[in-house]
């Protein structure tokens, strides 16, 4: 497989997968806001940016994309270290923000890396 291709690929899934957090954690919780929905709105795009970037002229402009949302995810997540430490009596919103963090953390680097070793 084309490195081009698994990087697409993976960050497909892994928007894939801050949606259905976002769902989860949303049925799953009885929390009526919209910052519930922050992994869904960040997913959405990093999904789209990854099917674009399927296509091998694409992939390198739609990996800074997708790069530079899942840094500014998991900068927006890192509150999560607060809230692990703190008495949070929902542990469902405690998950939902650190699998956000994990997934962009991992996002990142995956991304990075490749960014590395494909400069133009």
């Amino acid at each position: 497989m084309n490195t081009y291709a698994y990087v697409a690929n993976t960050t497909i899934k892994i928007g894939l997968l801050l949606i259905v957090v976002s769902l989860l954690s949303s049925l799953l919780t009885d929390t009526s806001g919209m910052t519930i929905f922050i992994p869904l709105f960040l997913g959405v795009p990093i999904a789209i940016f990854g099917w674009i970037g399927r296509h091998e002229s694409r992939t390198y402009w739609a990996m800074i994309i997708t790069t530079s949302l899942a840094v500014l995810g998991a900068i927006g997540a890192t509150n999560i270290i607060a809230n692990i430490f703190t008495n949070s009596t929902n542990i469902a919103l405690v998950l939902a923000r650190g699998s956000m963090f994990l997934l962009c953390l991992l996002l990142t680097n995956i991304g990075g890396i490749w960014l590395i070793q494909n400069r133009p």
